[in-house]
């Protein structure tokens, strides 16, 4: 894994799955997003979340738009899109 982190949301999409915010032993959470494609096997570091997600409980891709469950330290849900490199 690009930058290890427990509890991350996940989706794939065609040949890539995103890894997106996530947390290190319950004592911090990140706002990283990563994707991994599975053809060439090599990460990607994808723009970050606009504030942490740690333990993101679902994540969903839905006309062309990744959708995430808020996780700890918010209620929200969020709607982002990766490859646009927007965040809602």
């Amino acid at each position: 894994m690009s930058r290890w982190r427990g509890g991350p949301g996940f989706v794939a999409i065609g040949n890539e799955i995103y890894l997106m915010g996530g947390h290190q032993h319950a004592a911090n959470s990140w706002n990283w997003v990563d994707s991994f494609d599975t053809t060439t096997e090599t990460w990607t570091h994808e723009i970050d979340l606009p504030e942490d997600r740690g333990f993101s409980p679902a994540a969903a891709y839905y006309k062309c738009k990744i959708y995430l469950a808020a996780g700890s330290g918010d209620s929200s849900v969020e709607l982002t899109s990766v490859r646009a490199g927007v965040f809602n």
